[in-house]
């Protein structure tokens, strides 16, 4: 009988010694996780902290007008001299308005093209293949699609 006690005891610490082995498994990868996350977050947060001696500040904003209602903005070259223009969808004033880049990072003066009621989104695309990017408006309450086609020097 004392045999098999011993038997059992030998099993029975066995048993425990695998069981904890295994349970503290996952908390030191769980340690090893959190050790890591909080050097990390500390490297980072010691490098935003700083600042950086080659940044450049913004100037300040200039602001153009546009239509009532600016929800949506795209840029392209719409009277193909190299600059990039916007093109504004005014939600409130069912339009859109273009404004030409001068070539020096200011824009003229916006001229306003009619769409369909709402115009949320736009889009710049050659539609008809002649080279030139039309402008494509996607018109919410009137449940329309408006094509205003390019007369090749960015006017529609």
């Amino acid at each position: 009988m004392l045999l098999i006690l011993d038997s059992y005891c030998e099993e029975s610490i066995w048993t425990t010694k695998q069981s904890i082995y295994f349970n503290t498994k996952p908390l030191f990868i769980i340690f090893l996780f959190l050790a890591l996350f909080l050097t990390l977050s500390n490297v980072l947060y010691s490098q935003s902290s700083q600042p950086n001696p080659d940044s450049i500040p913004f100037a300040p904003a200039v602001n153009y007008s546009t239509g009532d209602g600016p929800i949506s903005i795209f840029y392209a070259d719409l009277d193909k001299d190299g600059d990039l223009d916007l093109v504004v969808a005014n939600e409130r004033d069912n339009n859109v308005s273009v404004l030409k880049n001068n070539g020096d990072g200011t824009f003229q003066p916006k001229v306003d093209y009619a769409t369909g009621n709402c115009p949320i989104s736009l889009f710049c695309a050659d539609l008809d293949g002649d080279s030139d990017l039309d402008i494509a408006t996607a018109n919410y309450s009137s449940h329309t699609v408006s094509i205003l086609k390019n007369n090749g020097d960015g006017t529609f």
